[in-house]
């Protein structure tokens, strides 16, 4: 009789542990145009991350974690200067992006 062991990862996902989380969060910057109650986020001018840091923090997620797609959040994800770039790396990277934003408008006020 041929035993085999099934992969509980190619079944399902319980994302609720550390290093088995389907989405990992990805703050490139803490800058943010609005300033809504109830934010954890403190609003930090000239806070982007470089994109050489940014390929870092993928690294470790894909080195200690199961995930499948990285949520790019933070202030305003797409106040940062190389917000394409982000998402470019993230599906060079065979991951799925999702992009977090407020929906309003792009100005660095």
């Amino acid at each position: 009789m041929n035993s085999s062991v099934t992969d509980h990862r190619k079944l399902y996902r319980l994302p609720w542990t550390l290093p088995d989380n389907a989405i990992s969060w990805l703050e490139p910057t803490a800058m943010c145009n609005l300033s809504c109650d109830g934010c954890y986020r403190s609003n930090e001018k000239n806070s982007h991350k470089s994109i050489g840091d940014i390929k870092k923090e993928l690294d470790v997620f894909q080195r200690k974690r199961i995930t499948d797609c990285i949520s790019i959040t933070g202030g305003g994800p797409l106040l940062h200067p190389e917000n394409v770039e982000i998402v470019r790396e993230i599906k060079s990277r065979g991951l799925k992006p999702i992009l977090n934003t407020k929906g309003s408008a792009l100005s660095g006020g």
